[in-house]
């Protein structure tokens, strides 16, 4: 009788390198009452040595680059008024260069505009 086991050869663990990439491809950032809100535009799978290049925002008046001040702490931006927003950038690490995209929605901060109760928006 033979035995015949089916799958892959080679190493199956941790041959696959992760590719630089940003937390989300979407988010909702709000706009708040304060000029000095800023948020905070995450990667993940990235090197503390990786370089963030070419970052723009496709829609300056909805959304504001406010710097960066290393690749684990992420793109900060500052949101200006309810819209749309595209951001991008190049992520070089490893020798290779990827480029990055992310949309955003910016919109009015409003806590009162619905209340869950068990679980169901009431208005």
């Amino acid at each position: 009788m033979y035995i015949i086991f089916g799958g892959t050869t080679g190493a199956c663990n941790g041959s696959i390198k992760k590719v630089p990439a940003f937390d989300k491809t979407k988010q909702i950032v709000f706009v708040g009452d304060e000029d000095s809100y800023v948020d905070s535009i995450k990667f993940v799978n990235v090197s503390s040595k990786a370089k963030v290049t070419n970052i723009k925002f496709s829609n300056p008046s909805v959304l504001e680059y406010a710097g960066m001040h290393n690749v684990n702490q992420g793109i900060n931006c500052r949101p200006l008024k309810a819209g749309k927003c595209k951001i991008s950038c190049k992520v070089k690490q490893g020798g290779k260069t990827y480029t990055l995209s992310k949309n955003i929605t910016v919109k009015k901060a409003d806590p009162f505009s619905y209340v869950k109760l068990n679980g169901k928006n009431v208005q």
